[in-house]
């Protein structure tokens, strides 16, 4: 198993490394392609030798093996889905007023619950109450958190892309669904990256056989 040095620097080294290599087995594998078909015209025309032939195998050989040994490594950084703002709902009599995301991985996700939500109460008001207390937060174990202002209530959700297209849905309890229908998370990406499983020793390994092919082939990096 590879040894790397830890840290962001030997990481970015290494993917200026992984880089630098890449450009140069891709030069080399032309002037591979190139010489091939010199070997082949001239093999028509009985002008080659054994050498010749052993070189450009032994050569093809090192440039196939390293194909996929110098693919350089993949970073995606995640984004959180864009917020959702909730509307406030309006109820004909007092009831309770849950909102929560329809079906995560075959789960049912609650978000906000308002308990005995009257006609008359604010709900900003009563939000901000209600997130006083910790046992409120209901999807915080799913790290998806409401939060509130004097102007309105919304909901973040985590650095994913998991959430997206889940709809956001809210209890029959309420008389003004219409308001709610639209309301779809969308817009995350989960981080994702893949590291060359590479050592710094076979980095100048192949660039030392790179060295060699340039050398033979007659070209320069």
């Amino acid at each position: 198993m590879a040894i790397f040095e830890t840290g962001p620097w030997s990481a970015k080294r290494l993917a200026q490394s992984i880089e630098k290599l890449r450009a140069r087995h891709i030069k080399a594998n032309e002037a591979l392609d190139e010489y091939g078909l010199k070997i082949s015209s001239k093999l028509s025309g009985g002008n080659t030798n054994r050498q010749m032939l052993e070189k450009f195998n032994l050569m093809s050989a090192w440039v196939s093996f390293m194909e996929d040994k110098t693919i350089p490594p993949v970073y995606i950084r995640g984004k959180n889905p864009n917020s959702i703002v909730l509307p406030t709902p309006t109820v004909g009599t007092p009831n309770d007023v849950t909102f929560g995301i329809e079906n995560y991985k075959g789960e049912y996700i609650p978000i906000l619950v308002l308990p005995n939500f009257t006609p008359n109460q604010n709900f900003i008001e009563e939000v901000s109450t209600l997130l006083l207390n910790p046992d409120n937060k209901l999807a915080l174990r799913k790290l998806i958190i409401v939060r509130v202002n004097k102007s309105k209530v919304w909901i973040n959700f985590p650095e994913t892309s998991d959430y997206n297209g889940q709809k956001l849905t809210v209890s029959n309890t309420i008389t003004n669904p219409g308001e709610f229908n639209n309301l779809t998370v969308y817009g995350g990406i989960t981080a994702y990256s893949k590291e060359p499983i590479i050592s710094t020793d076979l980095i100048n390994t192949y660039n030392s056989v790179l060295e060699d092919i340039a050398i033979e082939l007659k070209i320069s990096y």
